[in-house]
């Protein structure tokens, strides 16, 4: 905000919004894990605006961290609905982990994928999800994006082959290679 010169010559700097100040209230909050403030403080923001899918998906970030799933559910839909962010189904998806709905889960990370190809944390989650529920296909298709994302000469890149290798997914190392051979 800019200040303004009033005909005084003195320089007046306009109020935050009361908008304003309960977002950075609650932003404040949450970075001390004072979720119960930071959720007082949102739902005073929504008193103001109630279309703002920012504010819904962190609230329900808050309602996870208390293990509130349900309502954090639906807090996080109504968010994707506002809008399609991957930001937003990611989390949406974690949360229907966290309830141990894996096929939702499964949805809402290939949504978050769709929606921003370049979302690695969300496509390492479904190859996760996908080989966790036996779906080995699947999950090779994921892992080749994902590699397709990282540097072949990045530690990120080797760690997550040394993982595939860990967990005694050398198939899906296999068949990846094959995948990404010329």
């Amino acid at each position: 905000m800019n200040p303004k010169e009033s005909n005084s010559g003195l320089r007046l700097v306009p109020a935050r919004t009361y908008a304003e100040s309960r977002i950075e209230q609650a932003e404040q909050c949450a970075d001390a894990n004072d979720f119960l403030g930071a959720l007082k403080a949102y739902r005073d923001y929504l008193r103001v605006n109630r279309r703002k899918a920012e504010v819904w998906s962190n609230i329900g970030c808050c309602l996870m961290s208390l293990e509130r799933l349900n309502s954090a559910k639906r807090c996080l839909m109504v968010a994707c609905r506002l809008e399609k962010h991957s930001l937003y189904f990611s989390y949406l998806g974690f949360c229907y982990m966290q309830m141990n709905d894996i096929k939702r889960a499964i949805q809402c990370y290939r949504i978050s994928v769709r929606i921003y190809e370049g979302n690695t944390d969300s496509l390492n989650m479904l190859f996760l999800l996908l080989i966790g529920a036996g779906r080995e296909q699947e999950a090779v298709a994921a892992a080749g994006k994902l590699l397709e994302q990282m540097d072949p000469k990045s530690e990120k890149y080797s760690n997550f082959l040394a993982d595939l290798t860990a967990y005694g997914l050398n198939p899906v190392i296999s068949l990846v290679s094959k995948q990404a051979a010329p």
